[in-house]
């Protein structure tokens, strides 16, 4: 990481960095330093990755047809229209990650999970979590674990299936595996078809990335930290996310956006994952 850090390409000896200097007249210096002071007001003092009005919401990314066919204080449940003239009976569950909004499923139509499963005639529904706040503090896997059964016995009654398929990514992975166990305790696991598990961290004993930046003592003050401020800001997990693969996600756009002055292009998978929520 330090020698990615200290790579002759991150500073002004970059030789593209040289050439747009000259040929923009010393403007691209002035872009780049404009786009750093806007990071380090904005954005935590890391490049941006994407610009705030790249995507819309509801239009050209989480714009694939559906309704809300249930709501509580802790989720929604979206069903889709079908995109097939048949469908298989059995229904799909989607399971998001509770640190980021549902529509890593439904980006840009040319990357949009659930109009892929929605055109192979798969009957799709997909968890909205709420963001908390403060008053949602005592909210623990349990809590998500009987959301997640709830949604699964909502899918059930509304397609008269017995069997669902459940998804889960990331967090949400974790999700399903706990509520798996539940079901197994209860006897109650046929109502599960098939389980898909996608960046799903199930054994926490096993080194990754993410290692790097947590042992005990960061771990027990980051839950001290979360508690008195009653969650986990989005930000914070992103910027974890950030230095797990500093090359692609600081580096690049260091260079991109400072060294060139340019604007970062877009990128729907970025602008969900800078479209962040508390946990």
């Amino acid at each position: 990481m330090i020698n990615d850090a200290l790579a002759p390409s991150n500073t002004l000896l970059n030789p593209q960095a040289i050439k747009e200097l000259f040929n923009s007249g010393g403007a691209s210096l002035l872009k780049g330093l404009s786009h750093m002071a806007d990071d380090l007001l904005h954005n935590n003092g890391l490049p941006s990755q994407t610009t705030k009005d790249a995507f819309e919401v509801g239009r050209t990314v989480a714009a694939t047809p559906g309704a809300v066919v249930f709501r509580n204080e802790m989720f929604e449940l979206i069903q889709y229209r079908p995109m097939s003239e048949k469908q298989f009976s059995r229904p799909v569950l989607i399971v998001p990650p509770q640190i980021n909004k549902y529509y890593i499923f439904d980006l840009s139509p040319a990357n949009s999970f659930v109009q892929y499963a929605l055109k192979n005639g798969l009957s799709t529904f997909i968890i909205s979590w709420r963001n908390p706040d403060i008053r949602h503090r005592e909210w623990g896997l349990s809590s998500y674990v009987e959301a997640a059964e709830q949604a699964m016995n909502i899918c059930r009654a509304i397609s008269g299936a017995r069997e669902v398929n459940l998804v889960g990514a990331c967090a949400g992975g974790l999700t399903i595996a706990a509520l798996l166990g539940h079901l197994q305790v209860k006897r109650q696991t046929r109502r599960v078809a098939s389980a898909t598990y996608m960046v799903s961290l199930l054994d926490s004993q096993i080194d990754s990335p993410a290692t790097l930046f947590i042992d005990e003592q960061a771990l027990e003050a980051a839950k001290r930290r979360s508690y008195q401020r009653g969650v986990l800001e989005g930000s914070e997990m992103s910027r974890v996310f950030s230095w797990m693969r500093p090359n692609d996600l600081i580096w690049t756009y260091w260079i991109n956006n400072y060294l060139l002055g340019k604007s970062p292009p877009p990128f729907d998978i970025l602008y969900w994952n800078n479209d962040t929520t508390r946990l």
